[in-house]
């Protein structure tokens, strides 16, 4: 098997693809709920807003006005209230989410991840193994040259130098 991706390293890759694409969308359906909420901020501020101007214009009064965008305006009432708390219970659920891709796909990854360690560690014993091979049919390749008298050896040992 001399090819670069193993059959174990295609199932790590696959099990890091299958574990970042579970995770990507995690992030993007958050992050649309997100804009989800923030739309639905903006309409509701302009509503109140539309609402507030058009019952204090009828009256005349310009004070009034005032507080009464003051007020809407005011995190602890209201749409921004309403925003913030659900902003919260979208950003605990993306958490949640995210915790449980992470402990469905882990297991999968460790042992994906320990099975490349183990090829990688069988594969280079290997190659050490028919290297030192190679070394010792060399050595005794030039010894035989040596002890036959063939006067090659002198030649074999000055090409391995080149």
């Amino acid at each position: 098997m001399d090819t670069l991706i193993t059959p174990a390293m295609r199932s790590h890759c696959d099990a890091l693809i299958t574990y970042t694409t579970d995770v990507n969308q995690h992030l993007l359906d958050t992050v649309r709920k997100i804009g989800e909420l923030n739309l639905q901020l903006a309409r509701d501020m302009l509503a109140d807003m539309s609402q507030i101007c058009q019952h204090s214009l009828a009256r005349g009064n310009a004070a009034e006005l005032g507080t009464a965008l003051g007020s809407t305006l005011n995190p602890v009432n209201g749409p921004l209230r309403d925003y913030q708390r659900k902003l919260a219970d979208t950003m605990a659920h993306a958490c949640d989410d995210l915790a449980r891709a992470t402990e469905t796909h882990m297991p999968k990854l460790s042992r994906s991840a320990t099975a490349v360690a183990e090829d990688t560690m069988r594969r280079a014993s290997e190659e050490a193994s028919k290297a030192t091979e190679r070394q010792q049919e060399a050595v005794q390749h030039m010894q035989a040259g040596i002890h036959s008298g063939d006067g090659h050896a002198g030649e074999h040992a000055s090409q391995h130098h080149h």
